[in-house]
Formats: C-alpha cells, structure tokens, sequence
C-alpha cells in the first residue's frame, strides 16, 4: 500500500480514536487532571525516517489542533504536537543504531526493533506529557503537579502507545 495512503489511513483513525475514546478517560485531583491518555503522538511517531522536518511540525500543528478543537484546549495539544514534530529528528538521530538505519522505513517495532521502539516512543511520549503539563497548568509554583501529571500521564500514555504497537504490529 502507498506510504502516503497508510499514513492518512493511520492518522484518521488514532485520531478518532483519541477523540471518541480517550478524551473521555481523565483521572483529576482538585480540578487538576493527573492521568490523561494521548495516543495521537504516534502519527509524529509513526512517519517516515526521511520526513523533513517543517513536514513534521505541521502535522504536528494540524493534529494538535484537531484535538484542541475537541477538548475545548486551544493551542496545548497544537503546542505539544509541534515540539514532538521539531524534536523527532534529534531524537532519532541521538538513538540511531549501530548500523544506522534502512533508507525509507518508518520507525516501528518490526522495521527496527521492540528495544529501540520502547526507547523512541519512552523518550517522545515524555516530551509530549512534560509539555502538555506545562502548557496547561503554567504556574512555576504548581512544578510538582506538573511533574506528577507529566509522570502520570506519560507513563499511561506510553503504555497504551506500546499495547497498540504489539497488537497491531504494522508492517512496511
């Protein structure tokens, strides 16, 4: 199947998926949401190795902004999407393997493998949280609850990120 058509085909529906599903699923303390899921950041995750960057930091954009526009957070998720965008190629270029890497592939479990994905998306799903935290509670006197919330969240989010990798394992 053509990159471009998967791409799209993925980006429908883990947004859908975040919207129908996980922006329901928020865990608060004192008005202050502690655990929230987001899976959308596996559509940065997810592009190819060879995407440029100014690519990925509008899909970034475009795809926070479609769940700011659902959860009623105008420019937290648009924010946090375009970090992720601007930040992957550093990250995937701090993490590159011995032999680096195949030409063209998407970065996934089976194109590379389960250790350096766990490490990618740990790495990537961190900064997303930490900057959704900050974005949204932006106050230095709250930094523990940002803290919290940033591990909290993350670690959930990580989570469902790696459970929907292994069961749908996508291929090339």
């Amino acid at each position: 199947m053509n990159v471009y058509r998967i791409n799209i085909i993925r980006f429908l529906l883990l947004i859908l998926t975040q919207i129908l599903i996980f922006n329901f699923f928020s865990i608060e303390w004192f008005t202050i949401p502690f655990i929230e899921i987001y899976i959308y950041p596996l559509v940065i995750l997810l592009l190819p190795l060879k995407t440029p960057r100014s690519a990925l930091i509008i899909s970034g954009f475009i795809i926070g902004i479609i769940v700011d526009i659902f959860n009623n957070t105008p420019g937290i998720h648009s924010g946090a999407g375009t970090l992720i965008g601007y930040i992957r190629p550093f990250i995937i270029q701090f993490i590159q393997p011995r032999g680096g890497y195949k030409v063209n592939i998407s970065p996934t479990i089976v194109s590379i493998n389960f250790k350096w994905f766990a490490i990618y998306a740990g790495i990537m799903t961190f900064f997303h949280s930490l900057t959704v935290s900050i974005f949204d509670i932006f106050q230095l006197k709250f930094l523990h609850y940002i803290l919290l919330r940033t591990f909290l969240s993350g670690l959930a989010s990580y989570l469902i990120v790696m459970v929907i990798m292994i069961i749908f394992n996508p291929k090339e």
